[in-house]
């Protein structure tokens, strides 16, 4: 799933995951708009969802700025931080474009501690899913032969002599943000607004991806199916 990494760091005062005290709330600054614009969130932020390596998700009290470079996400802590340490284990998780309602409401829980802070990485490159079925792979040399029957001998001249495997993905019955992130992948190879970062699965990042066909379907509420076929070419 897409996801953003959000480290919070304790100041002079400990960290406490308790969702009576005023002063534990948290904000992460993010820029949504990006993520609006390559089309892999809601404007409206429905899709915007937190949570944590070890405790699972966490409560979001409210989101502010939305479809903007600094959208706010205001948290609760999810688990307890030591006085200047740190927790780099929360995620800003966003991509279900079929969400109908947000995930946030909690009650205001008072201001910032001025010694902390909630930092969120940059949005993520475009990540393509591992493969839900097998991935078939084919392997076409790419060889151009000329041949000159008017000498004696028959000469040929062997051209662009580069192999260009394609590759055929499937997925079935994967998670929403994972489908809309397919979606996202066939946008970046198609010239969209965010770039792609290929998987160790796909084979080395230098190489260049051209999309042959893909297709995608919903054949029920939460049921996710898609096919991708690419072909990758020597940089």
């Amino acid at each position: 799933m897409p996801e953003l990494t959000v480290t919070l760091t304790a100041g002079a005062s400990a960290i406490f995951r308790d969702f009576k005290v005023p002063s534990n709330r948290w904000n992460a600054v993010i820029d949504h708009a990006a993520l609006v614009t390559a089309k892999r969130s809601r404007a409206d932020g429905y899709d915007l969802r937190m949570r944590h390596l070890i405790t699972g998700n966490v409560g979001i009290v409210s989101a502010a700025g939305l479809n903007t470079a600094s959208c706010t996400i205001v948290f609760v802590a999810a688990q307890n931080v030591n006085a200047g340490d740190s927790d780099g284990q929360y995620r800003v998780v966003f991509g279900n474009l079929g969400a109908t309602a947000p995930t946030w409401g909690a009650a205001n829980l008072g201001d910032v501690p001025a010694d902390a802070r909630a930092t969120p990485a940059a949005p993520p490159a475009v990540a393509l899913p591992s493969p839900g079925f097998s991935l078939d792979q084919d392997i076409d040399p790419d060889v151009d032969e000329n041949a000159y029957p008017e000498f004696l001998a028959t000469r040929r001249a062997r051209r662009n002599q580069n192999s260009r495997p394609t590759f055929v993905i499937q997925y079935s019955n994967i998670q929403p943000e994972e489908w809309y992130e397919i979606r996202a992948f066939v946008r970046s190879l198609a010239g969209g607004a965010r770039v792609f970062n290929p998987p160790s699965w796909l084979g080395s990042a230098s190489d260049l991806f051209r999309l042959l066909a893909w297709r995608t379907e919903q054949p029920t509420r939460m049921q996710f199916m898609a096919t991708v076929e690419c072909e990758k070419v020597a940089a």
